[in-house]
């Protein structure tokens, strides 16, 4: 048993079957975790960080509520720190099956009926990302990660996230992430 099976079954009473660190994920690590109820991802944060991203308990949150607001998005299961590494935040979510390659779900033919639909689903599952109203732990400051409790409260729903005027990325607060970054939740 690693320690990573060891700490899972203590901390969260899940037994651990495997645990294969999954490609992408550039700003963080991802793992396929394989339980007796099936698989789920476990993010968590690398040994360097970018600056300016938030840390994984807050990425916690900010999931948490999106999925509340009805957003189609796996479900974050746990929060813990030191279940990776010592000091490093991570959390599991649900799986879902799937193709996250850009390129092949452009160009792989099995995936036409899907791409037939996909504009149209992406919009609604935007518009739900904007309408979420929720008080989220969000480090105040330009790169700050901050951990811990009391972390000011900053409203997180269409007035602090919008498309960036040139249309090339994502304004979180005022910043830019270019939308070509594989970072985020999800981001496999």
């Amino acid at each position: 048993m690693t320690t990573l099976d060891a700490r899972t079954a203590e901390r969260f009473g899940v037994v651990v079957h495997s645990v294969a660190r999954l490609p992408g994920g550039a700003c963080q690590e991802l793992f396929k975790v394989l339980t007796p109820e099936g698989p789920l991802v476990l993010r968590s944060d690398a040994p360097s960080s970018l600056p300016g991203s938030i840390g994984r308990e807050q990425e916690f949150a900010v999931v948490a509520a999106a999925v509340e607001a009805g957003v189609p998005t796996p479900s974050v299961r746990w929060l813990s720190e030191g279940l990776v590494r010592e000091g490093a935040w991570s959390y599991f979510m649900d799986w879902l099956d799937g193709e996250t390659i850009g390129a092949r779900v452009l160009r792989h033919p099995s995936l036409e009926p899907a791409r037939q639909v996909l504009p149209e689903q992406l919009a609604r599952a935007l518009a739900r990302v904007h309408a979420v109203q929720a008080e989220l732990p969000l480090a105040a400051g330009r790169g700050s990660r901050t951990r811990g409790p009391g972390l000011p409260a900053r409203h997180a729903g269409p007035a602090s996230m919008a498309l960036s005027r040139a249309g090339t990325g994502l304004s979180l607060g005022g910043r830019t992430r270019s939308s070509g970054s594989s970072c985020g939740p999800g981001a496999r």
